[in-house]
């Protein structure tokens, strides 16, 4: 072989090499330029934090980028649709959203879809809204009756005490009218139903309330963790806590530890790493053009006593794999 041969070989060989590398670069590119806006409903709440968890390891699977945002607490309904928005200017190539206030986001990502954004709806749905691609979720009236059927096997009356999520959230009234229905026909008798915004500090003081005018309480049940948290120090800083049985609904490691520690009677836990995992593999596959179903179930199981330890053993799997 000649040396001008040999010098066009290598020629060749090093432009392969560059076409080769740059067709890779550019591939890789493509993948990791799909981005999907998950809006949830606040990041300052472990459920939420799980959820989180979920998107990000299938946008990560998916290669594709999840980009999760949430408001400060969950009453800044504002804050939230100010987010939604920013997410839809930034023209991302799908929604994953939680709505907190249903009828306030429904108009703001009607906007997205109108743009050609697809929208699944994660934890909390839009009823009557056609234009979402998915609802991503647990069916919370269901799972709310679950919660009253347990409520059942620890007593079958006394007075009790219901703290109800941000007014106009769907998920939380879905929740306590399925509770409402496990418990019907039984001598449990509701003396209280208030908000507590889904937040522990207002679970705690709207429960010292309660228990002020009510001492003969025996049972609450929050429809969801954080509130219920609140409830057990409260129950706790009246020196009640041998007299009340507290029920909450997501199943949140705190809550976990709790019933671990006979704080808590139980809790109606979610998925929320499933939901969040769910939603995203949806939004990306509809962003694909590619068919997904309306609506996804990600289950509910009811978290006790009996099963606390090794539920908690699956919520640190699923970190530990995120």
């Amino acid at each position: 072989m000649t040396s001008r041969n040999r010098n066009c070989r290598r020629v060749l060989t090093a432009t392969l090499a560059l076409l080769m590398l740059t067709a890779a670069c550019s591939s890789s590119d493509q993948d990791s330029s799909k981005e999907v806006g998950v809006v949830v409903k606040t990041l300052s709440q472990p459920f939420w934090l799980y959820l989180k968890a979920g998107a990000e390891s299938a946008a990560k699977a998916g290669g594709a980028r999840a980009e999760v945002t949430g408001a400060t607490e969950e009453a800044a309904v504002q804050e939230q649709v100010d987010k939604t928005r920013a997410m839809i200017s930034r023209s991302v190539n799908a929604l994953v959203v939680a709505p907190t206030e249903p009828k306030q986001l429904q108009p703001i990502l009607q906007q997205a879809v109108d743009q050609g954004i697809p929208v699944v709806l994660v934890d909390t749905d839009i009823p009557g809204w056609d234009a979402k691609t998915s609802f991503v979720g647990t069916d919370n009236l269901a799972a709310g009756k679950v919660g009253g059927q347990f409520a059942l096997t620890m007593s079958k009356s006394g007075d009790l005490a219901i703290l109800a999520g941000t007014p106009g959230n769907t998920a939380t009234q879905d929740r306590v009218t399925g509770f409402k229905q496990g418990i019907d026909g039984s001598g449990l008798h509701v003396v209280a139903e208030l908000s507590a915004n889904s937040d522990r500090a207002q679970g705690r003081s709207v429960t010292a309330d309660i228990l002020q005018r009510n001492p003969d309480l025996s049972m609450i049940f929050a429809a969801n963790d954080e509130m219920a948290l609140g409830a057990v120090q409260a129950v706790d800083a009246a020196g009640k806590a041998e007299q009340v049985e507290i029920i909450g609904f997501d199943g949140t490691k705190d809550a976990v530890d709790a019933i671990l520690a006979g704080t808590m009677a139980g809790s109606v836990a979610q998925n929320p790493f499933e939901m969040g995992e769910a939603g995203v593999q949806a939004a990306i596959k509809a962003s694909n053009g590619q068919s997904v179903d309306k609506r996804i179930d990600t289950g509910s199981t009811m978290v006790t006593r009996d099963n606390a330890a090794d539920f908690k053993k699956e919520l640190e799997q699923q970190l530990a794999s995120s």
